[in-house]
């Protein structure tokens, strides 16, 4: 249970960063377009 635990965690966390990735590339004027 805790491998399992520490992947949904995991999960998380990149989800989380992902969404502040965009987000704040979103807010930039002059962000790089991909």
């Amino acid at each position: 249970m805790g491998i399992n635990t520490s992947f949904v965690q995991g999960q998380a966390y990149a989800m989380e960063l992902g969404a502040t990735v965009l987000f704040t590339v979103n807010k930039t004027p002059d962000g790089i377009v991909s």
